[in-house]
């Protein structure tokens, strides 16, 4: 079962990545959102998602945003 610790350092490894990237698309829907906010533009899911390119159609279901 040598294999078993090799998946585990995968599995950790995978998870971090994922974290980061997860914190990174929330900072960019906060800093969507204020240029929104800025530019007087109607706040929507559509304008937040379309500014820097989000692919975030429901950015509620990021923790902090609800």
């Amino acid at each position: 079962m040598a294999k078993q610790p090799n998946r585990e350092k995968q599995t950790a490894v995978l998870r971090s990545a994922q974290q980061k990237r997860k914190e990174q698309k929330r900072e960019q829907v906060f800093r969507a959102i204020e240029e929104i906010k800025k530019s007087g533009k109607p706040l929507t899911f559509p304008n937040i998602a379309l500014l820097k390119s989000l692919a975030v159609p429901f950015p509620t279901s990021i923790n902090g945003l609800s």
